[in-house]
């Protein structure tokens, strides 16, 4: 008694320890992994923070330069001969009368007015944007990958325990007509047939089996999982059907995808590159100030050292620089009118994609419907014949076509559910919504 004891509560252990170490994922629990550790992800974060540092970059044109520098000049002979060693440091600037010049000098620059300045900060902003948005882009694209591979994990799953049990019908359906033989109701031919239905029932499970592994490794590739790690899947295909709208789906798709989004800041990025063209042919005004220190020796008191200040302040106009800004403003109008012909095929595009994820939806729904009483119907039909064949009074053929229906109805009704959510997922990443 206890040793029957001790082996029960062993092999609950060792089932407790297998489901410990096999985790079990959920789909919000694949979404949060793969949005945290998809390499396609982080490429595009990386993308948006080199977006940010080249706005940051721009912006500098707001902003004084100032600069500090350090020179030391030899001169062989001295400009004016000796007089450094009699003219006062002071008085007299040191590059001028001695061989050796020590020079510190602090400059500031500022452009007060240009025609570039707008326009280049608004390219920086619509850069920062376009990478935002195909950061989204790629992160939808991400979820309706990661819900169609969890949804065909389910499905397959699912035609795992259908083909397993549908092996067990056939299993005693051989031993039933094995025991019919024996009491001389059926032929051998009968029963050669049935082990036949037996075994290839075995092999369409070692089939979907194998379907249901490949399925569960292309979500773990896409989650981006270790090779060895184990891996199960927890849930059943969601059989709530929504209430979908055509026209909503169009209006709401233009509005919110990241696509049609991104391609509007690249239309404003475009004439921003015009307008950055055409400031290259209009006036411009800086300003600088330097302050400068000069001493023919490196350790001399401050105060002795030669100071002075230059004050400028510039107006440039280019008059004539070869057509340069002429052939890039024609470059520049040019992508400005590609983007916006691009812009209605992209329109199309996702007009058609959400059209389709409609109809697919709506086709599902139907087949969900008229599956779902068929089952109930199969099942029924099957219980039946299998008790009159064991009385005697069906043909093996007959149970054999209760058996196929069955099959059918249960692997076509899940197949309609597999459908529908992978539309649904479609439906919404046609949307832009998750």
């Amino acid at each position: 008694m206890n040793s029957k004891i001790a082996l029960t509560l062993g092999v609950m252990f060792i089932m407790a320890v297998s489901a410990f170490s096999q985790e079990i994922w959920t789909l919000e629990k694949c979404l949060e992994y793969a949005y945290q550790n998809s390499p396609k992800l982080k490429v595009a974060e990386n993308t948006v923070k080199q977006a940010e540092g080249q706005a940051q970059s721009a912006s500098s044109i707001l902003y004084p330069q100032v600069n500090l520098s350090a020179s030391y000049t030899k001169n062989s002979p001295a400009p004016f001969g000796g007089l450094g060693g009699t003219v006062p440091t002071g008085r007299i600037r040191p590059s001028l009368v001695s061989a050796e010049v020590y020079e510190y000098l602090a400059s500031l620059n500022y452009t007060l007015f240009s025609w570039r300045i707008k326009p280049t900060l608004e390219i920086a902003s619509a850069g920062v944007d376009i990478a935002q948005k195909d950061y989204q882009s790629a992160r939808d694209d991400l979820t309706l990958q990661v819900k169609q591979a969890y949804y065909a994990s389910l499905f397959t799953r699912q035609l795992v325990k259908i083909s397993s049990k549908a092996e067990e019908v056939a299993k005693d359906n051989y031993e039933t007509t094995q025991r019919l033989y024996d009491e001389g109701q059926v032929s051998h031919f009968d029963v050669s047939r049935a082990k036949v239905r037996w075994v290839n029932s075995q092999s369409d499970r070692i089939e979907v089996e194998r379907n249901q592994n490949l399925a569960l490794e292309n979500l773990k590739t896409l989650l981006s999982l270790p090779d060895d790690q184990d891996f199960a899947v927890t849930g059943s295909l969601p059989e709530e059907l929504a209430e979908v709208n055509l026209e909503e789906g169009l209006q709401t798709a233009q509005a919110k995808r990241s696509e049609i989004q991104s391609l509007n800041s690249l239309e404003n990025l475009s004439k921003s590159t015009v307008n950055l063209e055409k400031g290259t042919r209009m006036p411009s005004l800086s300003l600088g100030y330097n302050y400068s220190w000069q001493a023919n020796d490196g350790y001399v008191n401050p105060d002795r050292y030669y100071k002075s200040w230059t004050l400028l302040g510039k107006i440039s106009y280019p008059l004539f620089d070869g057509f340069n800004a002429k052939g890039k403003i024609r470059a520049a109008r040019a992508g400005l009118e590609r983007v916006k012909e691009s812009k209605q095929q992209l329109l199309d595009a996702i007009a058609l994609q959400v059209k389709e994820a409609f109809l697919s939806m709506k086709s599902a729904q139907d087949r969900i419907i008229s599956q779902r009483e068929n089952v109930a119907t199969a099942q029924e039909n099957l219980r039946i014949a299998t008790e009159r064949y064991k009385l005697g009074l069906l043909s093996q053929l007959e149970l054999k076509d209760a058996e196929l229906s069955l099959v059918e109805s249960e692997t076509n009704y899940n197949k309609a559910l597999y459908d529908y959510n992978t539309s649904l997922a479609a439906w919404q990443r046609a949307q832009g919504i998750d």
